[in-house]
């Protein structure tokens, strides 16, 4: 026969209350019967019989009175797997071996554990250029084509149109103008000021040639037209009066259509419309040289050696 522990001597222990570990196996059992785990039966520890086993069963009732007038206090449980327990019944005693907890199944005295966390890069963890610090000074930046273009890569735009529109390259300088513009307003290019000032000077110089072409096109004005009459007449009478002089005689007058021949000096032309220069008369006072011409405030000019350049022909 096994000798009682000590503790379950004490006198100061109700010997009809069960021990904390057998409310704790008992609770565990009934954990079980409620999520319909597969477990060995356990057996009924002293002092927590069932109704049902209690009145069927008296021989077992005294064992239990007798086991719990036996047992110690709480603190008399075993650390092993298995707690040994001695039973009296009579003269005879007995040990009830109650099966150990299974740990892997959840009890009504478990705690749930709270999931781990494993934990993964921190937003808010410092970038590689605070770790290693401020950049030195020296250090030049090389610029990103994730970055996009370089905020002066267009300046060759603005400048071309300035240089183009001194030169009067009027179509170029509004085009290349134009386009620096829209560079500068996209943060590609610095130098508006230069492809404004291109593309004005561009159209400046785009109207000045309208106008000119218009002008050429009309032709020369009336009063134009007398001043390069006059201008002819008194080129070729000045040229005649000097070689009747020097031959007593008149030479020979020529028109080729862009110039005149008098004896062999050639003459420049000036007037363009359509004209007729014609030398009468005798040496070496009595000649006229006549003009006559279209589009002038006057139909001719003529030329006496005793007057000069006067309005009209030479037949008055």
């Amino acid at each position: 026969m096994m000798d009682t522990p000590p503790s379950a001597q004490s006198p100061d222990r109700d010997p009809s209350l069960p021990t904390r570990r057998e409310v704790r196996e008992a609770n565990e059992a009934a954990v079980r019967d409620d999520l319909g785990l597969d477990a060995a039966p356990t057996p009924v520890a002293p002092g927590m019989l069932t109704p049902g086993t209690a009145e069927s069963d008296p021989e077992l009732l005294e064992a239990n009175a007798a086991a719990n007038a036996a047992a110690g206090s709480a603190d008399a449980d075993a650390a092993s797997p298995q707690a040994v327990r001695t039973e009296t019944a009579g003269a005879e005693a007995h040990t009830v071996v109650l099966d150990p907890v299974d740990g892997t199944q959840p009890t009504a005295v478990m705690e749930s554990v709270p999931p781990v966390v494993i934990p993964t890069e921190r937003d808010d963890a410092p970038d590689a250029a605070v770790e290693n610090g401020p950049e030195p000074s020296g250090v030049a930046h090389i610029n990103d084509p994730a970055d996009g273009p370089a905020p002066d890569s267009a300046n060759w735009m603005g400048l071309s149109a300035f240089v183009a529109g001194i030169l009067a390259l009027s179509p170029i300088a509004i085009i290349l103008g134009h386009l620096g513009l829209s560079a500068a307003k996209k943060g590609r290019a610095t130098n508006g000021s230069f492809a404004l000032a291109g593309a004005v000077l561009g159209w400046i110089g785009l109207v000045a040639t309208g106008i000119g072409v218009w002008l050429y096109l009309q032709g020369p004005s009336a009063e134009q037209i007398d001043i390069h009459a006059k201008q002819d007449i008194h080129a070729v009478g000045a040229e005649v009066a000097t070689q009747v002089v020097a031959t007593n005689e008149l030479p020979l007058l020529a028109d080729t259509g862009d110039a005149y021949t008098v004896g062999d000096v050639t003459l420049e032309q000036h007037l363009e419309t359509s004209h007729d220069m014609s030398l009468t008369g005798t040496a070496p006072v009595d000649w006229c040289l006549q003009l006559t011409f279209d589009d002038g405030t006057v139909p001719a000019y003529s030329y006496l050696p005793t007057e000069g350049v006067v309005e009209g022909t030479c037949a008055g």
